[in-house]
């Protein structure tokens, strides 16, 4: 059974098993018709999907030409942004920046996200630029600058978040663990076919990959594969990085969708580094320390205090590709008492 990848409401690709590609119905012309709404046999939505797998050449001219349609409907506009974002090539890119000046909020937001996942120097630059004028989403504007200097390692363009980041204490009496264990190589490889190339930019390594469970709920770790190697942890010590990727397995229909990005920043100590998790809307859910030391790195993760959320827990290293768990507990119901500060929180704590 072949795997196709179909947009949904929310921008993000799922896969879809049962449309098949052929030589005509994957034409060129036929695709462009129902993109245009003139063919009842596929919907636009699906011919946008056919376009981003195909081997089609300048297909970003075709993504461009929808984003700037101003007649077309907007569900469509803001795929076409997403689906720039995701061919990561400097040509698509060039769109999303040329379009920075669009006042539909919606097709806006879109575009910045796709370029926090896409974009570089050039796109950085042009979003300080653009947030001069800036009259809505400038919290957009700068998770998306955000993401671009974790990616490519240069300083400043924080996370917009609170100055003081509080964690939750776990209350080990209501607690359940969370089971870690190595992810199969059929896992991993079903889990990137889901995700799509290159999410948030990066490359992720297929081992080691690990799944993290808790009752019903099923999430996958996928790392960046430029530290996966021993002496490439020493990196996350030196500059800003996108260390991996936090997929989320939907138990509805088994698939997987990016929940979480996680973010590196060195902090003040030898050898400290920042741990965030975040989405992609930019809102931090779990937050910690990372003390490298050689090639061995001892990490301390809790979850992040907001409205709602369940206390976490999680201690450990990773040396050698393998990972270590010394402790990993989520609260079986909400909390919200007994905050702590971030800076309190260190590894082995």
């Amino acid at each position: 059974m072949a795997l196709k990848i179909l947009p949904t409401e929310d921008g993000i690709p799922r896969i879809e098993g049962t449309f098949h590609l052929d030589p005509d119905r994957a034409s060129l012309q036929k695709v462009r018709r129902a993109l245009a709404g003139n063919d009842p046999e596929i919907p636009a939505t699906r011919a946008m999907a056919i376009l981003f797998e195909s081997d089609f050449p300048n297909k970003h001219r075709d993504f461009e030409a929808l984003l700037e349609d101003e007649a077309a409907p907007t569900l469509l506009r803001r795929l076409a942004a997403v689906y720039l974002g995701r061919l990561q090539t400097p040509e698509a890119v060039d769109v999303l920046i040329t379009r920075l000046h669009t006042r539909d909020e919606s097709i806006l937001i879109a575009i910045l996200q796709s370029l926090g996942v896409a974009g570089g120097r050039r796109a950085i630059e042009a979003i300080t630029e653009f947030q001069r004028d800036l009259r809505f989403a400038a919290h957009e504007a700068n998770v998306a600058a955000a993401l671009i200097a974790h990616r490519i390692g240069i300083e400043g363009y924080e996370l917009p978040i609170p100055p003081e980041l509080r964690f939750l204490d776990m209350d080990r009496t209501c607690a359940g663990k969370l089971e870690f264990t190595t992810a199969s190589r059929n896992d991993v490889e079903f889990c990137l076919r889901a995700l799509g190339r290159l999410p948030f930019g990066i490359e992720l390594s297929e081992q080691p990959s690990f799944q993290v469970r808790c009752q019903q709920q099923a999430w996958m770790i996928l790392l960046n594969r430029d530290f996966v190697a021993p002496d490439a942890l020493v990196r996350t010590a030196r500059h800003k990085a996108i260390l991996g990727v936090i997929a989320t397995r939907s138990r509805e229909t088994g698939l997987y969708s990016p929940s979480f990005v996680l973010l590196t920043t060195p902090a003040p100590g030898q050898e400290r580094v920042r741990i965030l998790a975040c989405r992609v809307n930019g809102q931090v859910i779990f937050g910690g320390e990372i003390q490298v030391d050689g090639a061995r790195a001892n990490f301390s993760i809790r979850a992040v205090a907001r409205p709602g959320a369940f206390a976490v827990s999680i201690q450990g290293s990773f040396a050698d590709r393998h990972l270590r768990i010394d402790e990993a507990l989520a609260s079986l119901a909400p909390q919200v008492e007994q905050l702590k500060p971030a800076a309190e929180a260190a590894p082995g704590e």
